[in-house]
């Protein structure tokens, strides 16, 4: 069986040298941070002088991992066409990703950037949404910001 072996140890350095891009990635996301974040509150329309995209906010927070494309348009009491446009802008935008495809349609899920800048976190306050539009009765909350985190922002602002 040596050709497993050979193909476990490729497999082993694809593994390490993705992980190795991942932690590269994390360290520029957040070198730069605040301007990442501010290009994407401007996709939203979460700026100054420019028309909030709240649907589209509600769909990015809604994506969640465990809903297909139809599931999110239930709980948005939206069109799947309107909500299948809006994950066209999100998945252009590099915001979320496919994660899984079932019989019932496409599950997406959020890129680490929505952690590291804490991008829901954000319009969830800016666009006045008390919760993710979808939160069912099981959901877990949003975990609170960290007080560290806060202060490390004021400190930058």
């Amino acid at each position: 069986m040596p050709e497993s072996e050979d193909v476990f140890e490729e497999v082993k350095k694809i593994r390490w040298h993705q992980e190795a891009i991942d932690s590269n990635m994390e360290l520029l996301t957040r070198a730069h941070g605040k301007e990442i974040l501010n290009d994407i509150m401007g996709f939203f329309g979460n700026v100054p002088g420019k028309k909030k995209k709240t649907n589209l906010a509600r769909v990015y927070l809604a994506v969640d991992g465990v809903k297909t494309v139809g599931a999110i348009a239930t709980a948005l009491k939206m069109k799947v066409p309107n909500v299948s446009t809006e994950i066209s802008k999100l998945k252009e935008m590099s915001l979320i990703e496919v994660k899984d495809v079932v019989k019932e349609g496409i599950i997406y899920k959020k890129r680490k950037v929505d952690t590291l800048l804490r991008i829901s976190q954000k319009l969830i306050k800016d666009f006045g949404l008390d919760k993710i539009p979808t939160q069912v009765e099981n959901a877990e909350p949003l975990p609170e910001p960290k007080i560290e985190d806060a202060k490390q922002e004021e400190k930058n602002e």
